[in-house]
């Protein structure tokens, strides 16, 4: 990052504005008094004088659905594409902007610049793994791998005496999961999503971190057996995955059924997730 750099980030679900360009120029500490409706490049290149911009909108669709004069939301989507072209051919702008999609405004004006995109589903396994524990624990960048190497060695242990495995390679793709195992991950970021997945990204995020909530006061670890159909939440998050219901209903029958043996809630769990990812 340039030296000078000035960081403007807005959520525009949280903080809506008629005008973009003033919420710019009000953090570049600039007037703009020009008598025209929109700013044009020769306005920008004022406001920054010799510094850099680096702009982060969220939600930049929202931004735009709010504003109910037509008028101005053409203006508005107006000086977004000359910021888009601005910064595409300056080094001096650098724009963020999250979209939903490419078919509506401002998505279908900022991708006329040939933006590089950037796709949650698109992203490689390990990549999207730690997207999610990065929401997920604040402090995930820090896990002290050696604390953890126990847990996974006793893991991976109980593994080979069960089935023919590659332990090295087990143990690896758990360090980077962990606290949950691969195979949940597996189901989480691969079999789901290809079967059409929740609702949105969030909504892995959200299913996750119910489990986290179930489970971080007795657990080192987190499987497909801790996503428990005893818990309201859990089964309500899982209704995305079996929107008629039926196999969520026929798994807590089952479930009844088997109350009185033990791990009867983990196997009822494990089988209801592994049958829902398929």
């Amino acid at each position: 990052m340039p030296s000078d750099s000035v960081v403007i980030v807005n959520k525009f679900t949280d903080t809506s504005t008629y005008s973009i360009w003033a919420l710019i120029f009000s953090q570049l500490a600039y007037t703009y008094s020009a008598n025209k409706p929109v700013p044009g490049p020769d306005d920008l290149e004022e406001a920054l004088g010799s510094r850099h911009a680096v702009l982060i909108f969220d939600e930049l669709e929202q931004g735009i659905r709010v504003i109910d004069d037509p008028s101005k939301r053409d203006q508005n989507i107006a000086f977004l594409q000359m910021l888009s072209e601005f910064s595409n051919r300056s080094q001096r702008v650098t724009l963020f902007a999250s979209v939903y999609s490419d078919r509506e405004e401002p998505g279908s004006t900022l991708k006329r610049v040939h933006p590089v995109r950037v796709q949650f589903s698109d992203s490689g396994y390990e990549d999207r793994n730690n997207i999610v524990l990065h929401r997920l624990f604040e402090n995930a960048a820090q896990l002290d791998s050696e604390k953890i190497s126990p847990i996974i060695d006793s893991y991976v242990g109980l593994w080979q005496r069960q089935a023919e495995i590659d332990a090295e390679d087990l143990g690896r793709r758990f360090s980077i999961t962990y606290p949950f195992t691969p195979f949940m991950m597996n189901i989480m970021l691969k079999k789901i999503p290809a079967r059409g997945g929740f609702q949105n990204v969030r909504g892995v995020l959200g299913f996750l971190a119910n489990m986290v909530k179930l489970t971080y006061k007795s657990k080192d670890i987190i499987t497909s057996a801790d996503a428990s159909l005893s818990d309201k939440e859990t089964t309500i998050r899982l209704s995305d995955l079996d929107i008629g219901g039926d196999l969520i209903r026929r798994a807590k029958e089952n479930l009844e059924e088997l109350a009185d043996y033990e791990y009867a809630d983990d196997v009822a769990s494990s089988v209801l997730i592994s049958t829902l990812a398929k």
